[in-house]
């Protein structure tokens, strides 16, 4: 994909993520008050303790939530268009293309062959 078809719209951020809050069905709070920018080409890596909220985090981009989370509050804007607002079909059009997650093992998803950005 081109740098030209990534860039936001009206060269705000790609991915803007405002004020999540995700919880267990119970109410525990398991990420609070996360607030990120990326901007086109930039590259950023989400870092800390076991069991802090990263893979959620990146998994509520993706519209992926694991069996008893949910979002609680908070946008997720990619392009300006609000992710968490979105049906799952039309989040379907988004994933692989546009947004994926690589996780700690990254040659168990990505093959080393091609580019990052052909994957």
């Amino acid at each position: 994909m081109a740098a030209a078809e990534l860039r936001a719209s009206e060269g705000g951020p790609l991915l803007r993520i405002e004020g999540l809050v995700l919880k267990s069905k119970a109410g525990q709070p398991l990420v609070s008050e996360v607030d990120l920018e990326i901007q086109a080409g930039q590259i950023l890596g989400l870092v800390g303790e076991s069991g802090c909220g990263k893979t959620l985090t990146g998994f509520s981009c993706m519209g992926l939530f694991p069996a008893g989370v949910y979002r609680a509050q908070g946008r997720i804007l990619f392009k300006g268009e609000d992710l968490a607002s979105l049906e799952e079909d039309q989040l379907r059009k988004y994933r692989g293309r546009h947004l994926a997650l690589i996780f700690q093992e990254p040659l168990s998803a990505l093959n080393p062959v091609f580019t990052v950005g052909h994957q």
